[in-house]
């Protein structure tokens, strides 16, 4: 079962908290700046993917209304990162 619309869910925390850590560890680290900069993509493609999964769950949950908010707002939040047109 979903959380309800305002709630984030564990695993999107977690990941969120692991992208929050990732630039301290790469400058402890000192890795070569492409690795850097390819992780740094992954972690944002990752939490991409998360929110197109959340609008996804939140569309095919039939006892939400198809159009949520939360929807609307995962799925324009999921688009920005990975898009092209800034």
């Amino acid at each position: 079962m979903l959380p309800p619309p305002g709630e984030r869910s564990a695993a999107f925390a977690s990941r969120q908290g692991l992208a929050a850590a990732l630039p301290v560890v790469l400058a402890w680290l000192r890795p070569p700046l492409v690795f850097s900069a390819l992780c740094m993509t992954m972690a944002v493609l990752v939490l991409a993917a998360e929110l197109f999964n959340t609008a996804l769950e939140r569309l095919a949950d039939q006892s939400v209304q198809p159009k949520t908010v939360l929807q609307e707002r995962c799925y324009s939040s999921a688009q920005a990162p990975v898009s092209s047109e800034y």
